[in-house]
């Protein structure tokens, strides 16, 4: 087993299912208060681990909505960011939720909104109507399915807003149907200083909650169940090291991961000689002086864009390179498999994050243009109508897509799949109580079924685009790469 790739600390993202730990008391008081119709505000420091417990609220409200143990009002959760950079206006924040409302009623719940409708929808929320659409959608899913709905809003970072009008005013707007309690109920997430709004009680942030949580420091049984995670992955750890963990820390999270992740990737063990001499390493100390005291600025230096990066499986070495280049050369921490999906998660919903980063790299082969999963990503990006101005694809091998014969190679590779699928659950069975216990199945056919409806569409924009092969791209320090994310979209 190769241990370094079962590291279970990472500063520098949330928690995975695996690895969540010291914050289990904040978390049952969020998941109970969705039967009790409760909205809660939730602040700390930088590093406290506010995004870990956002997550794992929705990882734990989706498991309850999925049991049906004495399940009557199913929970759809999403969890939104605000960026002040991407949302310009009440309108884009509004719409995102409710894309993110109708994605997830789709994606956990398997409730399809129509393609038509559902545009109807977001254009309508543009124009002012939330209210009246998310009631519409609520009344769609109950004819359905004969059981109400409700959003759980996990808004993180809320603290960008604080400038923002856009975030006062959005919150007005949902006010009325958070305080109805059966429809909506939210999770405010922030750094400290927005403690101050939820205490002012003429703020629209204070009036959307009923409880306000303060993530502090871990306790030393807490740090201490933090440290036992290396044991629990097969690492060695010296007896009694979690109590020198916690003094050296003062059970501060990110500080205690950033330690414990040097340990394991630098020594491969932990102990209280291993954390002393990283305590006191000049780079271990600027790198956690810059995050709490600008965390924003550390942010900053080590991700200036949000770029996701797709891929054969069968590129992956050079996909490792590329990964290195973009950190050393752009300063940009792609946003990759290997890396962002944890264990258990799924995979389709990873991959529906191509819509929402300003960058989709793209390395294009034919094993790319001949994988189920690729395609997906290329039907969630297609999706987006400006989605032209978000790619930058790569050629990792020469496919030539400029020529017609090459293009409808691949048109008519997804046209045979289509057939082979629907030959094969034609001859499992025509009647429709014979399709009930192969709806995967079914659901696979209807992705073939968009892929070869619109790959044409994308090798077509590929072809009216100048492409560069990788090794041209290294060789000029990835140059293009720089000058295409810099200018304005």
């Amino acid at each position: 087993m190769d241990l370094l790739k079962n590291i279970p600390y990472n500063p520098g993202r949330p928690a995975s299912a695996e690895t969540f730990t010291g914050r289990e008391k904040e978390l049952e008081t969020i998941t109970r208060g969705y039967n009790s119709k409760m909205s809660f505000g939730l602040t700390g420091k930088p590093g406290m681990g506010k995004t870990s417990l956002l997550l794992a609220v929705k990882r734990e409200l989706d498991r309850y909505g999925k049991s049906g143990a004495g399940v009557t009002v199913t929970p759809v959760t999403i969890y939104l960011e605000f960026n002040p950079v991407r949302y310009k206006s009440c309108a884009d924040i509004l719409e995102a939720i409710m894309t993110g409302f109708l994605e997830e009623l789709s994606g956990q719940w398997q409730f399809e909104t129509p393609s038509s409708r559902r545009g109807q929808v977001c254009a309508a929320v543009r124009r002012g109507k939330f209210r009246e659409e998310f009631n519409r959608v609520l009344d769609w899913y109950y004819e359905k399915n004969k059981r109400p709905c409700r959003l759980v809003l996990l808004w993180d970072d809320l603290h960008r807003g604080e400038e923002s009008p856009w975030l006062f005013e959005t919150a007005a707007v949902i006010r009325p149907v958070v305080h109805l309690g059966d429809n909506m109920m939210v999770v405010l997430g922030g750094e400290c200083p927005l403690e101050q709004e939820f205490r002012n009680d003429i703020s629209p942030l204070r009036a959307l909650i009923s409880q306000s949580i303060e993530l502090k420091e871990f306790s030393p049984a807490e740090t201490a169940g933090f440290v036992r995670l290396a044991a629990r992955q097969g690492w060695d750890l010296e007896p009694g090291c979690e109590t020198h963990a916690h003094r050296l820390t003062d059970g501060y999270p990110y500080i205690l991961s950033t330690y414990l992740m040097e340990a394991l990737s630098g020594y491969g063990r932990i102990s209280e000689a291993v954390l002393a001499e990283i305590s006191d390493k000049p780079a271990i100390k600027e790198r956690l002086q810059l995050f709490l005291k600008h965390p924003a600025a550390a942010a900053e230096k080590r991700v200036n864009l949000d770029v996701f990066v797709s891929y054969s499986s069968k590129n992956r070495e050079i996909v490792d390179r590329i990964d290195r280049d973009f950190q050393e050369e752009l300063g940009i921490l792609l946003k990759r498999d290997e890396r962002d999906l944890h264990y258990k998660e799924s995979i389709y919903e990873f991959m529906k994050k191509v819509r929402s980063v300003d960058y989709i790299l793209i390395l294009l082969s034919s094993d790319f243009l001949k994988s189920k999963y690729c395609m997906y990503e290329i039907l969630e990006l297609l999706k987006d109508e400006n989605y032209k101005d978000r790619v930058l694809p790569i050629l990792v091998e020469d496919i030539d897509v400029s020529k017609m014969d090459r293009r409808l190679k691949y048109t008519k590779y997804w046209a045979r799949e289509l057939k082979r699928l629907n030959e094969m659950l034609e001859r499992y069975g025509g009647k429709a109580e014979d399709m009930l216990p192969v709806q995967e199945e079914l659901r696979e056919l209807k992705l073939v079924k968009s892929i070869h409806e619109v790959i044409n569409e994308f090798l077509n924009h590929l072809a009216s685009i100048r492409l560069e092969r990788w090794e041209d791209i290294q060789r000029e320090k990835y140059l293009q790469i720089k000058e295409a994310i810099a200018k304005p979209r």
